[in-house]
């Protein structure tokens, strides 16, 4: 067993499993299954049980989200434990990427959540949202343009014209280019989850038509950009241990959660505009 710290926080990894110890906030706990593991629920707290390793056992008020592979077996409990103390599961699948969501029971709908309900159900509601998708990858690197020049690093033109035509005019999405590309794209996942269910908003909406919007991958997405330019070019030092990938995505941690808050602000006032267009 070994830890790492970030900040004022200590991992502990076991063997693929990492959460906080001794923390009076909650983090996310990654549960990778390479040996057999099993979660039960013990009063408040997850219980879990890994062939040849002692028992853990993990409070909920604890726990932010939960990243759970795809051996990893869950008792119904554990599921309404999680369902009743507000965490997010990400299932993984095939190569470690996320297959399936978790999220509890939305009891209150926010202003956001009512103004997304009506917005699709306008025919025309897919290329307003393309284009909004598209404005925000835009000021996402036009941000990162603007900090990194305030911090005194030059950003090439040529490099910003490469990411311009990739990222907002071809919408190609961002691979982080280092090793454990899947555990952070579980990672941000989990978390743009987590981001949906603190924001009062559903994981996606059925439109006009039956089309789908992705809220939640769409939000994955965005969060991958915003980490892909804030790692760029430490990617070789990043190459490594996974406790170290997620010491990275920690430490930019409060950089995610500031984008997200403005991100579904920017959404709820684009869009209620739009819907009163509509009116």
């Amino acid at each position: 067993m070994s830890s790492l710290p970030y900040g004022k926080r200590r991992v502990t990894q076991v063997d693929g499993l990492r959460c906080s110890v001794g923390c009076s906030y909650r983090l996310p706990l990654y549960l990778y299954g390479r040996v057999t593991t099993r979660v039960a629920a013990d009063s408040e707290s997850l219980v879990v049980r890994r062939a040849s390793h002692a028992v853990m056992r993990y409070p909920s008020a604890r726990i932010s989200r939960v990243v759970a592979g795809s051996r990893v077996q869950w008792d119904a409990a554990a599921l309404a434990l999680c369902g009743s103390s507000n965490i997010a599961i990400v299932f993984l699948g095939a190569y470690g990427r996320p297959s399936a969501y978790f999220r509890p029971v939305q009891l209150q709908h926010s202003p956001l959540d009512q103004v997304l309900y009506e917005f699709v159900r306008q025919p025309r509601w897919p290329e307003h949202y393309a284009n909004w998708l598209r404005a925000e990858r835009m000021r996402v690197l036009e941000s990162w343009r603007g900090n990194a020049l305030t911090s005194g690093h030059d950003v090439q033109e040529s490099m910003f014209q490469v990411f311009l035509r990739k990222h907002v005019y071809r919408n190609e999405d961002p691979m982080l280019g280092v090793a454990g590309e899947a555990l952070f794209q579980s990672a941000l996942s989990a978390y743009a989850l987590e981001q949906s269910q603190n924001a009062g908003v559903a994981t996606h909406y059925i439109g006009d038509g039956g089309r789908p919007l992705n809220l939640v991958s769409d939000i994955t997405e965005l969060l991958t950009l915003v980490l892909f330019l804030q790692i760029h070019g430490i990617g070789d030092a990043l190459d490594g241990e996974e406790t170290a990938l997620l010491w990275a995505l920690h430490t930019f941690g409060s950089t995610l959660s500031s984008y997200c808050t403005a991100m579904f602000a920017r959404l709820h006032r684009r869009l209620r505009e739009q819907v009163e267009e509509w009116r």
